[in-house]
């Protein structure tokens, strides 16, 4: 009978240096697991030193004052592949990092001190080490790694990447609990006290951010937190998006959302990470507009009045956005309309002003000095446009795709118009109608809302806003060429009641809207003549000089 033996399986240090190339970014993920563990272990203060070898090498050290590591956890956990027995709630605990943290380095040392007063060292490179333990030389507790790197980088790129990683951190904003990160004696700012122009609670998780101009391709970047921890940044590409955005999630899932190696979300946090995140920045002109001062002018429940409306994202998981109104901007437009003769504009007319600034930008379409926006609408030509385009968004709801999808109209005895009264209307009887979408009023009027062409929002108050951005309507000396712009844009507009995002779903119904239209006006055989057939309708109402129905 043969003899038996038992052996082990080799693994060169190769082997762990190739667990490198498992991360986007190592020495960033080198960084973000030290402090994770460190913060897991219940440290107070991380304090990181990086120093030369005489062989060229960077020596990080890292030395915390957490609950240390006694042997069994020390030699069968950290020094085990793949074991880890981190308690629920704590942001690590998958086992995996410890190749990125000592074996895939030129060498490594550890030291820790637990509770039961034994100071344990471990010496190694990749997976050999020697393992030694001694009573403590006085009370304190804690651990404390140093790695020595092979690696072409400078010692001051590793400074330069734990300063970066700590500038992301906000521990403290999100559990309370300050955790203190110090480089080489001099503790580093943490972002826990960052105000930020949005916030978005969504499926996904918490999210803030701000606009931080225009890119190409637009490219918008959000760190992903856990605890207040960055995992790492994840770029959302919008190549139809005119913003960039730039901030942070709180995953909801915690942990439980990452891959193995905490460098990445599982298959299904990551589509669902995905479509939130590309939802907000196709949708942030929505969300700057709930930011927006509203006016409103000829409205039928009174007199002029000016107020603020809260906008809720439709259709987007339950999101809420938080408003982060400006100071002073409602009483700065205070007797705006005391220069303008309102009565030109049509009833309930809605004028909306980008509040992200309180004066007017070098060659910025968003006029929200009073001043700016008085001169504008006070134009003979602008109130011309805001009949036009209530005339446009009219026309595109008395179509039968809309009529048999939740749009009906009313006269102004309060009679809702049937499907065999359509054939008896005047042209002046159309004028005076008004649209509801499922019970709600839509209202027209106009955005001075910078980048922004055109608007549909459901307030949680109030009636249903569809909104154009004058400023933006084209030169052309034909009118005609002005008026096929407003409807081709009330036509996109108006599609958005039933589709909230720019998807298939949306471009598909857009077409039939566009065939629904043409059956309308049968006559047409183009944008363009559709909307000299609209113009000619209402030419009467764009010379009235009081407010029609």
């Amino acid at each position: 009978m043969a003899n038996l033996e038992t052996r082990s399986v080799q693994m060169p240090s190769s082997f762990f240096k190739s667990s490198k190339r498992e991360y986007k970014d190592w020495r960033f993920a080198m960084v973000r697991e030290f402090v994770q563990n460190s913060y897991d272990a219940g440290a107070a203060t991380i304090r990181f030193t990086i120093d030369s070898s005489a062989q060229g090498h960077t020596v990080l050290t890292v030395a915390d004052d957490g609950t240390g590591m006694d042997e069994d956890t020390l030699v069968n956990v950290l020094l085990c592949l793949g074991g880890s027995r981190k308690p629920d709630g704590a942001v690590g605990g998958f086992g995996y990092a410890k190749t990125i943290l000592l074996l895939a380095h030129h060498s490594y040392s550890v030291c820790t001190v637990a509770a039961d007063g034994m100071c344990r060292v471990v010496k190694g490179s990749g997976g050999t080490y020697t393992y030694t333990a001694h009573p403590a030389i006085d009370e304190s507790r804690g651990t404390s790694v140093t790695v020595e790197i092979d690696d072409s980088r400078p010692p001051q790129d590793w400074a330069d990447t734990v300063r970066r990683y700590a500038s992301l951190c906000c521990m403290e904003y999100f559990t309370g609990r300050a955790v203190r990160i110090v480089l080489s004696g001099t503790e580093l700012p943490q972002n826990n006290a960052t105000v930020y122009g949005y916030e978005v609670d969504s499926d996904a998780g918490y999210v803030w951010y701000n606009e931080v101009g225009d890119g190409d391709p637009k490219v918008s970047t959000f760190v992903v937190h856990v605890k207040g921890l960055p995992m790492f940044i994840e770029e959302v590409h919008g190549s139809s998006s005119k913003v960039q955005l730039s901030g942070g999630i709180e995953l909801a899932a915690g942990s439980l959302a990452l891959t193995s190696n905490r460098d990445g979300l599982t298959w299904e946090h990551h589509q669902r990470f995905k479509e939130c995140l590309t939802v907000i920045v196709r949708r942030q002109s929505s969300l700057r507009y709930g930011d927006a001062l509203s006016l409103q002018m000829n409205f039928s429940e009174g007199d002029i009045y000016a107020g603020r409306v809260a906008i809720p994202i439709e259709d987007a998981g339950g999101w809420t956005p938080v408003a982060r109104q400006g100071q002073g901007l409602h009483e700065a437009f205070a007797g705006l309309f005391d220069r303008i003769d309102i009565g030109r504009y049509p009833a309930n007319f809605h004028v909306k002003v980008d509040s992200l600034a309180q004066r007017r930008k070098v060659g910025s379409e968003a006029y929200v000095t009073k001043s700016a926006l008085s001169g504008q609408l006070g134009k003979l030509r602008l109130s011309k446009y805001a009949h036009a385009w209530r005339a446009a968004v009219h026309t595109v709801l008395m179509c039968q795709l809309c009529l048999d999808s939740g749009v009906a109209f009313w006269d102004p005895a309060g009679r809702r118009i049937g499907e065999t009264d359509w054939g008896e209307l005047t042209s002046e009887d159309l004028i005076g109608l008004t649209p509801y979408f499922h019970g709600v009023r839509v209202d027209t009027g106009f955005c001075f809302i910078e980048k922004v062409e055109g608007l549909c929002s459901r307030p949680t108050a109030g009636p249903i806003q569809i909104l154009c951005n004058p400023w933006l309507i084209p030169a052309e000396d034909s009118l005609s060429l002005r008026y096929a712009w407003m409807l081709d844009l009330a036509i996109h507009e108006v599609n958005h009641l039933w589709v909230s995002d720019h998807n298939e779903e949306f471009a598909a119904r857009l077409d039939l809207l566009r065939q629904s239209l043409r059956r309308w006006l049968p006559e047409a055989g183009s944008i363009a003549t559709v909307a000299g057939a609209v113009h000619n309708r209402f030419r009467n109402t764009s010379e009235s000089t009081g407010p029609t129905g």
